[in-house]
């Protein structure tokens, strides 16, 4: 293999050290490890509930609630580009992506509250409320938390267990708030009466823990590759055209990107319409937390033995046995798709279907930083997570706006006590049917991923690059 000089004028960065000298111990691990428990707390709920609380607390229609997370995920990938942008662009003896987490954790907090406190206006005043203070929360706030906290793994080490160590407590943070704040959310909100001023209270609840998760990220983390404080931005940083052209032509960017988009809507799409199963079909909508911990327990166990599994079988055979689960695990329900038990099973299935992508997902993605660096000879760690991280909200917002289009397709009324059976039907379809096509797509995707092939040598390029140049 070749190696391929980087381009005329183009600084390093940060040197590459020994991958054997760069261990992560375990309180830096679980530092990292809280910025997902914060952010996830947020992240699900918004992924399981935010259709529901516009139909059933706000009072929009499937379709209008749909149209506007969708708009706004479109803008929501311009700012991730933006925030990446800046973040490569970042000088701080902090380093380059702690300094964001520190600054914008309690305006996320603040803006997340203020989304789930809609006021009682008429039905424009409203949609505006919805759209400002979405976007405020997650487009502004959010994506300059999120950005950073993606590329700070990068930023911390280049060693290979460490980085599949990280992504796995990541992971493991992520599912463990994620199931408390599915399992909770619904029972929490009908126990303060259940309308918007309980909303209200709970977001807040769930706001203060963020924050304080992600100022925790922030202080006891690391940056050992960010680039020298004292060096000038335009001295190690790339037009924004170049580093822009440089990610667009990282054909495992653009896999990965895609296989995250896929993943995200599949995400969305199941954990929107859980709530609206267990209330319709089911009966019982504080039920679902029963869900949310069937999910939940495979997959903690799961991601636990992930590390000793990625040590033998490569990243890119472990995303693709994920798609492959995921494809037969909501097949079960077709026994009985209105069967409790047979619900309860198929969430289990798919927790353990996801365990492999989610274990390795984020790490393939360093690994592709990687990529782009040896090929291009430019850093853009803080770009090229931003710009997946546009086809992570451009999946989230597709699966919202989806499972709204599916639902007014079958003709759902909020204001009904008993749903037509045009309206279970679509309920169902997005239960079985959509798993099955969006995993299979994602398999598709993932024959093409091949970097675990050759990384072993494209780090050595890497390394030795530096050594003969000596620029730091």
């Amino acid at each position: 293999m070749k190696s391929r000089p980087g381009p005329a004028g183009a600084s390093a960065g940060a040197p590459l050290t020994d991958p054997s000298n760069d261990r992560l111990g375990w309180g830096e691990l679980l530092a990292y490890g809280s910025g997902d428990l914060g952010m996830s707390v947020a992240w699900s709920v918004l992924g399981a509930f935010t259709t529901f609380f516009l139909t059933d607390s706000v009072g929009l229609s499937p379709a209008v609630a749909g149209l506007i997370v969708l708009i706004s995920r479109v803008f929501d990938g311009v700012s991730d580009v933006v925030v990446g942008t800046m973040v490569d662009r970042t000088r701080s003896k902090l380093g380059q992506a702690r300094p964001w987490l520190l600054r914008m954790a309690i305006p996320t907090g603040i803006a997340y509250v203020l989304f789930f406190s809609a006021p009682d206006l008429a039905d424009w005043g409203k949609i505006l409320w919805v759209f400002v203070t979405y976007n405020l929360m997650s487009t502004v706030c959010y994506t300059a938390v999120n950005i950073p906290y993606a590329a700070l793994s990068p930023l911390m080490t280049r060693h290979a267990a460490s980085r599949v160590n990280l992504n796995v407590i990541r992971m493991l943070c992520a599912a463990l708030s994620g199931v408390v704040a599915s399992a909770a959310t619904m029972p929490l909100v009908n126990a303060l009466g259940g309308g918007p001023g309980a909303w209200r209270i709970v977001s807040g609840g769930y706001a203060v823990f963020m924050v304080a998760a992600i100022l925790v990220c922030g202080w006891k983390t690391r940056e050992r590759h960010a680039i020298d404080p004292s060096t000038p931005a335009g001295a190690s940083t790339p037009p924004t055209w170049t580093a822009v052209k440089g990610v667009l032509t990282n054909k495992y960017w653009g896999i990965l990107t895609a296989c995250l988009m896929v993943y995200f809507l599949l995400q969305n799409i199941g954990n929107g319409v859980t709530v609206y199963y267990f209330k319709y079909i089911i009966g019982d909508e504080n039920a679902m937390g029963l869900a949310a911990v069937a999910m939940a327990l495979p997959m903690l166990v799961g991601l636990a033995v992930m590390p000793f599994l990625a040590r033998r079988i490569s990243k890119g055979a472990l995303a693709r046995a994920s798609a492959v689960a995921g494809m037969a695990a909501p097949l079960i329900l077709l026994l009985d798709p209105y069967s409790l038990p047979l619900l309860l099973a198929k969430s289990a299935l798919t927790g353990l279907a996801m365990v492999p992508f989610a274990a390795v997902g984020f790490a393939m993605l360093a690994d592709v930083c990687d990529y782009g660096r040896w090929k291009t000879g430019i850093r853009s760690e803080g770009l090229i997570n931003s710009a997946a991280s546009l086809g992570i909200k451009v999946g989230t917002g597709l699966g919202m706006a989806t499972l709204g289009w599916v639902l007014t397709l079958g003709h759902y009324d909020a204001e009904a006590a008993v749903q037509p059976p045009s309206a279970l039907a679509a309920m169902v379809f997005c239960q079985i049917w959509l798993p099955v096509i969006l995993c299979g797509v994602q398999l598709l995707l993932l024959c093409f991923y091949r970097l675990d092939r050759d990384y072993p040598a494209i780090l050595a390029q890497l390394t030795s690059r530096e050594q003969e140049s000596g620029k730091p």
